[in-house]
């Protein structure tokens, strides 16, 4: 949690959509936490599972609340390369996959 913190801008979110429930717990008690210490760096949860929380979702897309982060685009083919880029660890931010032209 410390990382991701460190990465946002006084007063950015960290938008999470579904999460497994240790990275909820881990969420949560930060929340608790920050309250206390007066951290403008919000971690959020957006949804709670495939599917669930996409109109809140979009409305934050659309109101320039929330701005994805792409690393890179992949065409089709390459989908096993940019699987084993995602792999590493070493993106910053969700890999694309193009389909069509």
């Amino acid at each position: 949690m410390a990382s991701i913190k460190r990465a946002l801008k006084p007063g950015g979110t960290y938008a999470v959509v579904g999460a497994q429930m240790k990275r909820v717990y881990q969420m949560c008690f930060q929340s608790a936490f920050d309250k206390f210490t007066g951290e403008t760096r919000r971690l959020r949860l957006v949804a709670e599972g495939p599917n669930k929380g996409l109109a809140d979702l979009a409305e934050l897309l659309e109101a320039g609340q929330l701005v994805p982060i792409i690393d890179n685009t992949y065409p089709l083919e390459e989908v096993p390369e940019a699987l084993a880029y995602f792999g590493t660890s070493r993106h910053k931010g969700k890999i694309a996959v193009k389909i069509g032209q």
